[in-house]
C-alpha cells in the first residue's frame, strides 16, 4: 500500500479532505498566534527594561508628572501602563489630600463601601459553597452506591457462572 501524501489524499473522501484542510488552517493560525505573541512579549519586555532605566532618576527626584509623561512614550510596555496608572492615582490622592485635608474621614467612606461589598459577597458565596458541597456529597454517595452495586452484580454473575459450570460438569 502506497503511503505517500498524494496516495493518501486521493484515497480520502470529501469529508476527510475537509477535516484535513480545516486542521491545516487551524495549525497555520496557531503558529501565527504563537509567533505574534512571542514578538509582542519580547517588545513589551524590551520597552519595560528601557522604561525602568528612564524612570530611575526621575522618581528619585520626585518628579511624578515627568514620570507619567515618560510612561506614555512606552505604549507596548505593560509595566508602563501599570506604573502610569499607579502614578496617576498617587498624584490624584496627593491633590485630594492637599485640598480636603485627608485624615480618617477621607478613607472611612471607602472602608465602609469595602465592608458592605465584602458582606454581600459572603452572603452570596456561603450558600453557594454549601449547595456545592451538598450536591458534591450526594454525587459521591451515588458513585459509591453505583460502585457497590456493580461489584455485587459482578460477584453474583461470577457465582452464577460457577454454578452453571458446576451443573454442566455434573451432568
Amino acid at each position: 500500500m502506497d503511503m505517500s501524501f498524494q496516495a493518501l489524499w486521493s484515497s480520502m473522501n470529501w469529508s476527510a479532505k475537509t477535516v484535513v484542510i480545516v486542521l491545516l488552517i487551524m495549525s497555520i493560525y496557531s503558529i501565527w498566534v504563537m509567533v505574534e505573541r512571542y514578538i509582542t512579549f519580547q517588545q513589551a519586555k524590551n520597552q519595560s527594561l528601557k522604561l525602568l532605566g528612564a524612570l530611575s532618576n526621575v522618581l528619585t527626584r520626585g518628579d511624578y508628572q515627568q514620570a507619567i509623561d515618560i510612561t506614555k512614550k512606552y505604549k507596548q510596555s505593560h509595566l508602563a501602563k501599570v506604573i502610569s496608572a499607579g502614578l496617576l492615582e498617587f498624584e490624584a490622592a496627593r491633590r485630594d489630600k492637599r485640598t480636603s485635608g485627608g485624615g480618617i474621614a477621607s478613607v472611612s467612606a471607602g472602608i465602609a463601601e469595602a465592608l458592605v461589598t465584602t458582606a454581600f459577597g459572603l452572603f452570596v458565596a456561603i450558600p453557594a459553597v454549601w449547595a456545592y458541597n451538598y450536591f458534591q456529597n450526594r454525587i459521591d454517595r451515588f458513585t459509591v452506591e453505583m460502585s457497590n452495586s456493580g461489584s455485587e452484580m459482578a460477584i453474583y454473575f461470577l457465582k452464577e457462572a460457577g454454578n452453571a459450570q458446576q451443573k454442566s460438569s455434573v451432568a
